[in-house]
């Protein structure tokens, strides 16, 4: 007889990571982790009392683990740039992931520009807007927000038609339309 392995919460997750990878957050059960896992339901049930707690569990992981990505790429010197490459890859590669992280009801509440701020990378993309570009915060807020819906709105575009853009198109529209963001704000402020 195989000994017991006890299950942990790490791979109850990395379980639900596999198949939100292959077939979307909606292909997430006790039963589809059981079967992964190679054991009965129960071992979930312990460690999550619900599947709305496990789901929710499940995109806190993913988003964190996709937050170390971002983080640790240096493909480029701009974390902006690398970060918003990083989105769009992301939704090209990995619909389903991209789906889970920006477009599920597992997202965090309240305003766009609070939930971005909650993770680091974006914390780090406002330090760099406002130092390159010599703004105030209360441009800068307003400028990663609208990058970052921007981006977003690229990747959404991607992740969910046939339409793609190469990464060359998507650096020339959102290095643009930042360009333009901040020559706006500079000629307001002269005004």
């Amino acid at each position: 007889m195989a000994p017991n392995i006890k299950v942990t919460k790490e791979m109850i997750l990395e379980a639900g990571y596999k198949l939100v990878t292959i077939s979307g957050i909606e292909s997430v059960n006790s039963r589809s982790i059981a079967k992964i896992l190679e054991c009965s339901t129960q071992p979930i049930f312990s460690q999550f009392p619900n599947m709305k707690e496990l789901r929710q569990k499940l995109h806190d992981y993913i988003c964190e683990k996709f937050e170390r990505e971002v983080l640790c790429s240096e493909d480029f010197d701009s974390i902006i740039q690398s970060s918003y490459l990083k989105v769009t890859s992301l939704a090209k590669n990995n619909r389903n992931v991209f789906r889970l992280i920006y477009m599920s009801e597992y997202c965090m509440g309240g305003s766009f520009l609070t939930t971005r701020m909650r993770f680091r990378s974006n914390q780090k993309i406002f330090e760099e807007i406002k130092t390159q570009y010599k703004i105030g915060d209360e441009e800068c807020a307003d400028v990663l927000e609208r990058i970052s819906l921007l981006v977003q709105g690229i990747a959404t575009l991607i992740a969910t038609s046939n339409v793609q853009y190469e990464d060359e198109q998507i650096v020339k529209i959102v290095n643009q339309t930042l360009v333009d963001m901040i020559n706006g704000i500079k000629e307001r402020g002269v005004k």
